[in-house]
């Protein structure tokens, strides 16, 4: 017999990603993958994660996924908590349902104190209610 699919099966997929990795801006604005997430004060943290999926996708086919993100100083304080960084824009219809390269910015400033910094970054499912997340530490000289 042929297996039917039925929509729910996408709505209860769990959200997942395929690595997660820290990047910087490079002169001409393309993005730097780099093994090593040191910044200096003042750059600008890119935490890029590939290949999310797979979204729900609504009646209309579109998809819709948002990301927050919290970031915490080497004292625990909370310098960043953002959510729906996406809002409207997030909406749309994704190949096979993924997101190839959803990513968070984090706009260190010098008056920051140096140290050993945690970045989480959740992508969420607004049509299926799925999210995923990954915490991840960085450095700021």
């Amino acid at each position: 017999g042929i297996l039917k699919v039925t929509r729910a099966f996408t709505l209860n997929a769990q959200l997942s990603f395929s690595k997660a990795v820290f990047a910087r801006k490079k002169d001409g604005g393309t993005l730097d993958i780099i093994d090593n997430p040191v910044f200096m004060r003042g750059e600008v943290v890119h935490l890029i994660l590939f290949n999310v999926g797979t979204f729900a996708a609504g009646e209309n086919g579109e998809n819709w996924f948002d990301i927050h993100m919290l970031v915490t100083n080497p004292s625990g304080k909370t310098v960043l908590d953002q959510k729906n960084l996406l809002g409207e824009k997030g909406r749309g219809v994704l190949e096979k349902n993924i997101a190839e390269s959803p990513y968070g910015m984090f706009f260190s400033d010098l008056s920051m104190e140096a140290g050993e910094y945690l970045i989480k970054l959740t992508i969420e499912d607004r049509v299926g209610g799925q999210s995923v997340s990954v915490t991840r530490t960085f450095i700021l000289k």
